[in-house]
């Protein structure tokens, strides 16, 4: 049976990493390797909750953050060339898709429900996963990197109204699929729904970012209609809603 969508809802915009593709382990790895080509072969617990926290701004902003919290004496641009680097060798590992994504894109492709990818990647990296993943064969040619928009990197919105444009849609027609802080802030400036993908990284996400939070896309239809049949409210952080439920 077909799910009959909210006629408010016209465009679905999604996020890559963490949200439709599952590259935790990778970019793990590209992380590590690009420390150990700068001497840092071991890293605090500190550090790592400081890694976190820079984690979705993009590569230049990343690499800018990597600098400060290990005190670094390199350019931006030459940590962003050893991670473009190594992440031509590490995204040949497995980087599956979220868990129900592809099963959910069809249910958006047979409701008519416009799709694009918006991402913070850069153009290199982006094309190494969209060819892997043959992401076209989901969003056609609507594959958008933060090079399309001459940088601006979210939380600069820059990206999601480009998508919207591009789909032929109003912001307030679209839902943002993300999983990033700086995602949910560019969602919001860019005034459209957000939908969250939960993870460690933003458990502590601020109050009024994310309309609501999924575990995974077998959640996602149900979001979707509470978003767009109901007035919008906003959910709990993820941790309060967990502590709700003990």
């Amino acid at each position: 049976m077909t799910t009959k969508f909210p006629k408010k809802l016209k465009a679905a915009i999604f996020d890559m990493d963490g949200t439709i593709i599952d590259t935790r382990h990778a970019w793990k790895q590209i992380t590590e390797d690009s420390l150990q080509q700068c001497g840092i072969y071991s890293v605090r617990d500190e550090q790592k909750k400081q890694l976190n926290t820079i984690a979705g701004g993009g590569a230049h902003c990343w690499a800018a953050g990597v600098i400060n919290v290990f005190n670094l004496d390199i350019k931006i641009d030459s940590l962003v060339e050893h991670v473009k680097y190594y992440s031509s060798i590490r995204l040949k590992q497995s980087t599956p898709f979220i868990e129900g994504f592809e099963s959910f894109h069809s249910v958006l492709k047979r409701n008519q429900i416009s799709s694009s990818v918006a991402t913070n990647a850069f153009t290199h990296y982006f094309d190494i996963l969209k060819n892997k993943m043959n992401l076209g064969h989901y969003f056609d040619n609507h594959l958008y990197c933060v090079d399309h928009v001459d940088g601006k990197a979210k939380p600069d919105p820059a990206v999601f109204l480009l998508a919207a444009e591009k789909l032929g849609a109003q912001p307030e027609e679209c839902v943002v699929f993300e999983d990033t802080i700086s995602g949910f802030k560019a969602a919001k400036a860019a005034g459209m729904k957000c939908i969250g993908i939960r993870n460690p990284r933003n458990l502590n996400t601020e109050p009024g970012l994310v309309h609501e939070f999924i575990d995974n896309y077998d959640e996602a239809e149900a979001a979707l209609h509470k978003l767009f049949d109901e007035a919008p409210q906003m959910t709990l952080m993820p941790s309060a809603e967990k502590e709700r439920s003990q």
